[in-house]
Order: C-alpha cells, then sequence, then structure tokens
C-alpha cells in the first residue's frame, strides 16, 4: 500500500469509528435515562444504572491497556471488545426489571470500556508519526454525538423508547467494523513496557488524575439528569436534542479551532480554566433555570468537556512514555470516566431523592471548584516541570 494512501485509510477509520462510537454516546446519555424513567426506576436506580456505564471502567480498561501494550494487538482487541459488548447489549429487548436491565447492562459495558481508551492510544501514535492534529480527527466524535442526539430526539416523538436500543446496535456494529478495519490498516512498533511509579511523569500524572476525578464527579447531575432537569421545566421531545445542540456544536468548533493551539499552551494551565468555567456552569443551571441561561451554559460544554479533554490528552502526548500510551489512555479512563461517573451517578441520584436539581448542581458547582483549587496546586508543586 501507498505510503501516502495509508494514513489518509487509518484516518478514514479513526474518524468513522469516533462518529458511531460517540453516537452511541449520543443515544445513551440524553434518552437512556428517559428510557428507564418508562420502565418506572426511580431516580436512585436509575442513577445505580447509569453508574455502570462508569462503575465498569474502573480498573478494567487498565487491564485491556495493559494486555493491549504487551501485545502489540490494540486495535484488533478494540475490535472484539466491541463486537462482544454489542451482542451482549441486546439482551435488553427481552428484561425490564431493576436487576434484569443491572446485569445486562452490566455484563455489556465490561468490555465496551475498554474499546475508546485503545482507539485514543492509537489515534495519539497516528497523529505523532503522521503529523496530524488530533482534534481534528476527535471532532468526528462530536459529529456523532450531535447526530445521534437530533435522530434520537425525533425517533422517540413517533416511536417508543425502546427504539434507542435498536439505534445502540447499529451504531456499535459500525463502531466494531471500523475498529476492526484499523486491524487491517494499522502497523504499530511493539516495546515491552516497564512501568515505573516513581517516574516524574507519573507523579505529576495523580495530580492530573485527581483533578480529572473531580471534574468528571461534578458531571454527575448533568449527565445523569440533565434531560430529566429538562422535562420538569416543561422540555420534553425534540426540545430535549434542541437544548443539547448548543453544547455540541461549541464543542465542535473548539475541536476545530482551538486544538491546534494546544502546543503552545500549558494544558495545567487550560485545566484550570475549564474547572473555572465548570464551576460557573453548574452554578448557573442551579439558580437560574432560564432557557437564555440553560442555552449559555451548554455552551460552557466547550470548556467544561472540550478544552479539558484535550488538555488531558496533549498532557499524555507529553509526558507519558510512548510504549506506555495505552495504559495512560485507560489510566485517565478508569479513573475519570470509570471513579469519576460512578460516585457522580449514584452521589446524584441519592441526591436527587431527597433534593432537587438546584442543591444537585449547586453541589456540582462546589466539586468543581474543589477541582480548581487542586489543579492550582498542582501547578505551582515542584513535580510541575517541563
Amino acid at each position: 500500500m501507498s505510503p501516502t494512501i495509508r494514513p489518509k485509510i487509518i484516518y478514514g477509520y479513526l474518524a468513522s469509528f469516533y462518529f458511531f462510537k460517540m453516537g452511541i454516546l449520543g443515544t445513551l446519555l440524553p434518552f437512556f435515562q428517559l428510557y428507564l424513567d418508562h420502565l418506572k426506576f426511580s431516580k436512585f436506580q436509575t442513577g445505580i444504572i447509569l453508574s455502570l456505564l462508569a462503575v465498569t471502567r474502573i480498573g478494567v480498561p487498565l487491564l485491556w491497556g495493559r494486555l493491549a501494550d504487551r501485545t502489540g494487538k490494540a486495535p484488533l482487541l478494540a475490535s472484539s471488545l466491541m463486537f462482544i459488548s454489542t451482542i451482549l447489549f441486546a439482551g435488553l429487548f427481552w428484561v425490564t426489571s431493576f436487576w434484569g436491565v443491572f446485569i445486562v447492562t452490566g455484563f455489556a459495558m465490561l468490555f465496551r470500556t475498554g474499546v475508546l481508551p485503545l482507539v485514543e492510544a492509537i489515534s495519539q501514535r497516528f497523529c505523532q508519526r503522521h503529523d496530524y492534529i488530533y482534534g481534528r480527527i476527535r471532532v468526528w466524535g462530536t459529529l456523532g454525538f450531535f447526530a445521534a442526539v437530533f435522530l434520537g430526539g425525533y425517533l422517540i416523538k413517533f416511536y417508543p423508547l425502546s427504539i434507542i436500543l435498536w439505534v445502540i446496535l447499529f451504531l456499535g456494529g459500525l463502531a466494531a467494523l471500523s475498529v476492526l478495519g484499523l486491524h487491517f490498516a494499522h502497523s504499530t512498533s511493539f516495546v515491552e513496557p516497564s512501568l515505573d511509579l516513581h517516574r516524574p511523569w507519573f507523579k505529576l500524572m495523580v495530580g492530573v488524575l485527581v483533578v480529572c476525578f473531580l471534574m468528571q464527579l461534578s458531571h454527575g447531575a448533568y449527565y445523569g439528569y440533565f434531560s430529566l432537569y429538562l422535562k420538569g421545566l416543561g422540555y420534553e421531545g425534540p426540545y430535549v436534542a434542541y437544548l443539547w445542540a448548543p453544547c455540541l456544536l461549541a464543542e465542535l468548533l473548539i475541536m476545530v479551532v482551538w486544538a491546534p493551539r494546544l502546543k503552545i499552551v500549558h494544558p495545567i494551565s487550560v485545566l484550570g480554566f475549564s474547572l473555572f468555567m465548570a464551576t460557573l456552569r453548574w452554578a448557573l443551571l442551579a439558580y437560574f433555570p432560564k432557557l437564555p441561561l440553560i442555552f449559555l451554559s451548554q455552551i460552557l460544554h466547550a470548556f467544561t468537556y472540550g478544552t479539558f479533554h484535550l488538555a488531558v490528552m496533549e498532557f499524555i502526548r507529553r509526558k507519558v512514555p510512548g510504549h506506555l500510551k495505552a495504559t495512560g489512555q485507560t489510566l485517565y479512563s478508569t479513573v475519570t470516566y470509570g471513579l469519576g461517573n460512578t460516585v457522580g451517578f449514584i452521589l446524584m441520584g441519592k441526591l436527587g431523592d431527597v433534593a432537587n436539581f438546584t442543591t444537585m448542581f449547586a453541589v456540582s458547582s462546589v466539586i468543581a471548584g474543589v477541582g480548581l483549587v487542586v489543579i492550582i496546586m498542582v501547578k505551582f508543586s515542584k513535580i510541575n516541570q517541563d
């Protein structure tokens, strides 16, 4: 295969994977909570189910990451995990009880949670070797999320809520095929890794991971209950999609325009800025539940997710050794989307059963503020040296 053509093919597979994989997330986050509400689950039960999307990321992706680093077969491993997860997820068509949904979702997510960190590691290696900008590959994920939110908003207007299960299965199959294509197009050199926990990069990463945990914890009320928050204000059906759309457009703009500038900005500073914006965003939702300010809070997603995620990716690119990229990505996934989401979903679900949305988002704002204090301490610590 021509050296000029092969990078374009790999780019195509990566872009399509992000589009379909984040399309699944764009279906799960806004609409799976509504599906669980349709099954008459309480907010706490909903929080428990949603936490499975996160709790299965605790430790499990790290095992997949270590396996990928040791075998050099990350694309094949990621494809296998995606296929198995999609097949298991189909079990939701036959169960409607709390424990049935809990078991099926849990088993499906045990395999799915390892996929994205592995592909993120492949993307980073690819961008370094072929001088591509990560954000301009990752933006396809934002487009997939955007398309899924709008598609789901219209589908649930005309079909039963179970239609979202069909969408997730369809997108899961396409994502698995995309990453399987990477296996045949992608080549990677293999170096046996040695994970030294005493190296300066790892000590600094621990501080960053604490901040990642707090940021994702602060998103618990938003990712778990924002659609229900909108429903309580009288916005349902397509209006849910309309009010998710601004955050996706803002994120897309950040991915395309701002990503190239990350190489000249210190990622730790960007993390601090993102945490400040998160503190403001959750305060707006807590105390000013008016349409214009809800719209504004959604635009701030460009910073609370977009710049934050890009900054962490840049940090991993700069600090984590090349042969440990999959391990670094899965550590990030485990602490952020595993621990952070798990505690966030459960905490906010329990809080939602005894309090209101104002309290949930006020607590979220405080958590983000604590994260801001921590990242300031990390920035001025001795271990933060280029």
